[in-house]
């Protein structure tokens, strides 16, 4: 398969959250960067380099189980937590009629009805417990991970990753406050992010010698902010002014992108992106997904005339986008 030109994703430093002037600065990158792809990468985030090394050790360890061990964990479609295999997903089924028109689908993959080429572990915090506000609603639940034995020290690794990565979507919706001129502690991304589903996956790409075939379909993500670690296996593309660009962050960077619900709040960029692994060689990658707000209202915050849209809460949107995706049989 030919290569794709490749897109710089714009450098933002958390760093710049410290300084005024550079609270100014950062508020335009992240500006610009909703204004025409909605992707980015951060440095500067605060989590060691280390615990990523750990995770992604753990996320290895984890899909070289044995495949009954990983089935025996299947995804519960209730809580979204479990193992998802080879195939169970299919992204593309979250896109309308008029991607597929514009030849932004694959077009054999959608006659053949295959889904994604990746599987995953689909987790949370599960530290919440009966009696939680949130507690047996979408998104919410306990993670079904692999016993002590079969996986020693795992659980403990998901909460201590978990907590260090959610800091960064939260500075983040600080940013977007910022590059609106709103304040972050009264305007609606303090709503956003209060008590939010977060959504956090392994995902293991296995090496392929079929071109085209898509780890993950292309797709936009659905929530709000996507905050993903990679490795330096490439794979990632972008689609922008009418053409797939491969994505390669630079090292220790998280990649940050727009999901659709920020995008309907805000008119910032939630674009199209897949990942294809063209390397020879298991690909991974560890996505923590900041959906919002289970009962946060998604709607644009400057009305439109005439808009007669039924606007939905943040969990029916997952709701409805997650059924989309997954096969019923």
């Amino acid at each position: 398969m030919a290569s794709l030109p490749t897109f710089d994703l714009p450098v933002l430093s958390l760093a710049l959250l410290e300084t005024a002037e550079g609270r100014e600065k950062l508020a335009q990158q992240f500006r610009e960067a909703g204004e025409t792809t909605g992707f980015m990468q951060v440095i500067d985030h605060g989590v060691s380099p280390s615990l990523i090394s750990r995770a992604f050790a753990a996320a290895e360890a984890f899909f070289a189980l044995p495949l009954a061990e990983k089935q025996a964990l299947a995804r519960d479609p209730f809580t979204n937590r479990g193992y998802e295999l080879i195939g169970g997903q299919a992204l593309e089924g979250s896109l309308g009629s008029s991607e597929v028109q514009e030849g932004l689908v694959d077009a054999e993959k959608v006659k053949v009805g295959s889904g994604d080429q990746k599987e995953g572990l689909m987790m949370g915090d599960d530290r919440i417990r009966e009696g939680d506000k949130n507690w047996g609603r979408f998104g919410h639940g306990r993670n079904r991970l692999p016993s002590e034995d079969a996986q020693p020290r795992l659980r403990g690794l998901v909460d201590e990753y978990f907590d260090a990565v959610k800091e960064v979507p939260r500075k983040m919706m600080e940013v977007v406050a910022l590059s609106l001129g709103l304040d972050p502690k009264t305007c609606f991304t303090a709503e956003a992010s209060k008590d939010p589903i977060m959504a956090l996956r392994f995902l293991h790409y296995p090496a392929t010698d079929l071109a085209n075939i898509t780890g993950i379909g292309s797709h936009s993500d659905f929530g709000f902010l996507a905050t993903v670690a990679v490795t330096d296996t490439p794979g990632l593309e972008l689609f922008y002014q009418g053409q797939w660009l491969d994505v390669i962050p630079i090292p220790g960077a998280f990649v940050i992108n727009i999901g659709d619900s920020l995008s309907k709040v805000t008119g910032y960029k939630s674009s199209l992106h897949r990942v294809i692994n063209k390397s020879g060689r298991s690909r991974y990658s560890i996505p923590l997904f900041l959906e919002g707000n289970s009962d946060f209202i998604v709607k644009p915050l400057v009305p439109v005339d005439g808009d007669q849209e039924e606007y939905l809460t943040v969990e029916q949107v997952l709701r409805s986008r997650f059924d989309s995706t997954y096969k019923t049989g």
